[in-house]
């Protein structure tokens, strides 16, 4: 059954997240950080959008963003998704393989609140995991 389209308006804040596929060895290192640091800055340079923030985990990352032209989202995420697995792909020595489930999680916030508590989340979820033992 197909999906509804996402819906994006220009201003507005929305968190994304999108998961790697069961089993990929992506760990939660710097150099896996700053990889997908990287192909988010090009991503964002490239389909302008605001990043307001950003936590990446083991096997996802947490992405706020503001929408600049609500066409450019979803080419941002493709290119972010595309971009980090060719490297990853390459680092590993896989080829062609999807590195990230199909889709991404991009739900609408309605108010200030929900924003606030989005942002929490995002910047609490490894301590809660016990990535980190706090989130400074």
């Amino acid at each position: 059954m197909p999906r509804n389209p996402k819906l994006f308006i220009h201003g507005c804040a929305y968190p994304i997240t999108f998961r790697a596929q069961t089993g990929l060895p992506l760990a939660c290192h710097k150099y896996m950080k700053t990889i997908i640091e990287s192909k988010l800055a090009q991503a964002a340079r490239v389909h302008p959008v605001i990043l307001s923030d950003c936590t990446i985990m083991a096997n996802h990352p947490h992405l706020t963003i503001v929408v600049i032209d609500p066409n450019q989202v979803d080419q941002f995420v493709k290119h972010l998704k595309a971009e980090t697995a060719h490297i990853i792909n390459r680092l590993f020595g896989i080829p062609k393989r999807n590195v990230w489930e199909e889709g991404y999680d991009s739900p609408n916030v309605l108010d200030l609140e929900s924003l606030i508590e989005r942002t929490i989340y995002t910047y609490s979820n490894p301590q809660k995991a016990n990535l980190v033992d706090t989130i400074e």
